[in-house]
């Protein structure tokens, strides 16, 4: 699957959930202000499982490496950093969950935030996160999706599709193991407010 494909996929899915613009903001104003977010993005999960189970074994590896692909484009420390202030910290694996959630943004957004991080605080998802202190875009989820659809598909146990997934990487050049950007001190305030000023304006309150 080329990325054309891959990213027309995700905007497929992201057009009929409350990720499209005009039903996020339809959303975020009819909920109270202290009310969670969480339902956008499992709105995207939903929609995304319709779609994956459409698709034959082969395609959901395609789908699959094309996702992994996208997703180690956005190891970068600037994004990392963004997804530590949203989410009041950011281990390695909650990284990657804050990753899949960015996808779910759509090409646009993984290219504007990759040229700047700081970006994402125009976000309508994140603006609101910001204002209720609530954690968005971390979905684990997403990274399982095509070996579920597999299993709800085919009857088969997800384990098969991990096999088969392998299979379909093997011989394919690995990608590097380090962030790309600079490296920064997440934890010094200033620092942040140096890389990411609106974001960390946002999530980290002065003492």
């Amino acid at each position: 699957m080329d990325p054309e494909e891959f990213w027309g996929v995700i905007a497929d899915v992201r057009a009929g959930s409350l990720l499209a613009d005009e039903a996020l903001a339809a959303h975020i104003a009819a909920l109270p202000a202290d009310a969670p977010l969480d339902a956008v993005l499992r709105s995207f999960h939903d929609g995304l499982m319709i779609r994956l189970k459409t698709m034959t074994p082969a395609e959901l590896c395609a789908f699959d490496e094309a996702h992994d692909d996208a997703r180690r484009r956005l190891y970068h420390w600037p994004l990392w950093a963004a997804g530590y202030l949203i989410g009041g910290g950011c281990s390695d694996d909650a990284f990657m969950d804050f990753r899949n959630g960015l996808i779910a943004l759509g090409r646009e957004w993984c290219e504007r935030v990759l040229g700047d991080a700081d970006t994402l605080a125009e976000h309508p998802l994140v603006i609101a996160a910001a204002a209720r202190e609530d954690e968005v875009l971390f979905c684990e989820e997403l990274a399982y999706a095509p070996a579920y659809a597999f299993e709800a598909t085919t009857g088969r146990p997800r384990d098969e599709y991990w096999a088969l997934y392998e299979r379909h990487r093997e011989g394919k050049p690995v990608h590097g193991a380090s962030p790309t950007g600079p490296d920064f001190d997440f934890d010094d305030r200033e620092v942040m407010l140096a890389h990411l000023p609106r974001l960390t304006a946002f999530f980290w309150a002065e003492d």
